[in-house]
């Protein structure tokens, strides 16, 4: 996966994979490492069956328009390898978290 980034807006473009499922891996952790900067819009270009399943929302094209705009307009940064990484210790953390909770929420009954 990759994109170009401005202000708080990532476009990601196409993904390329030898292993299956990579590219879901790939997407996973783009948007967690966008949700740990502060990235408040993740546009994947298409929305398709699968990144709908993963989450992937449509909205009317002046809508669209109007977040890029915003969105370009904040400061952000998208990072480097070791802003990555720690998006993914991150994103382990918030699962270790909810499998936590569950198992809590599970046990309780």
């Amino acid at each position: 996966l990759y994109g170009v980034a401005i202000g708080s807006y990532f476009s990601g473009g196409s993904m390329f994979h030898l292993q299956s499922d990579a590219s879901k891996v790939a997407v996973v952790a783009m948007t967690a490492h966008l949700q740990h900067r502060g990235f408040d819009l993740f546009d994947i270009q298409q929305s398709t069956p699968h990144m709908q399943e993963m989450g992937a929302t449509q909205m009317p094209r002046s809508e669209f328009l109007k977040r890029v705009s915003i969105s370009t307009s904040q400061e952000n940064r998208f990072g480097n390898y070791g802003d990555f990484n720690r998006s993914l210790k991150w994103l382990d953390e918030q699962l270790q978290s909810q499998i936590s909770q569950s198992s809590d929420r599970h046990n309780a009954d």
